[in-house]
């Protein structure tokens, strides 16, 4: 017997179908499904839904009056993971006086790497986040989202403000009435 297609991907929640063919003509179809996987059963074209993600293997035997062939060769079905979910960047929004720093934390269900979109001038984070210190004043907008196999989250924002800090004037000197660095 054949199963086609020898390899499909689907996501999570999904189904496949996998098409049997026997010569001679099989009368009952001996299916070994994979653990965790859709179960499928006869001949002809069989539909199984699959909840969970991973690879799984499939292979069948057809048998008729004159007895059983041999298993036919393994096909795969592999399921994506869904799209990573329930992000957060936090926190949102920060002030930090300059030569500080801020820390950023992103985190998604199921996500397996995550993407930064980093201010001009701002520190830097990658990963799930992490700490920066900032050197110039201003506003830094900041955006990441979660990834996997599958695809990714949408971008959440975050903005870290960096104020600059106001030095005192000597005693011996005369100075504006505002005076930072």
């Amino acid at each position: 017997c054949t199963i086609t297609p020898p390899t499909q991907t689907i996501g999570v929640g999904n189904s496949a179908v996998l098409t049997v063919s026997c010569v001679p003509a099989a009368v009952a179809h001996l299916w070994t499904n994979a653990p965790g996987g859709g179960g499928f059963a006869g001949g002809g074209s069989s539909n199984s839904m699959f909840p969970n993600p991973g690879t799984f293997l499939y292979s069948v035997i057809g048998c008729n009056g004159a007895g059983c062939g041999p298993s036919s060769s393994t096909v795969s079905i592999i399921v994506n993971p869904p799209v990573p979910s329930s992000c957060s960047l936090t926190p949102a929004n920060q002030s930090i006086t300059v030569n500080t720093t801020a820390s950023l934390s992103m985190s998604c269900a199921g996500a397996t790497f995550y993407q930064w979109i980093n201010a001009a001038g701002g520190g830097s984070f990658s990963g799930t986040g992490g700490s920066a210190t900032f050197s110039a004043a201003g506003n830094f907008a900041y955006q990441a989202r979660g990834c996997n196999v599958t695809g990714c989250s949408s971008y959440l924002p975050a903005t870290v403000t960096v104020n600059a800090v106001a030095v005192p004037c000597p005693a011996v000197s005369s100075c504006p009435a505002s005076t930072t660095w």
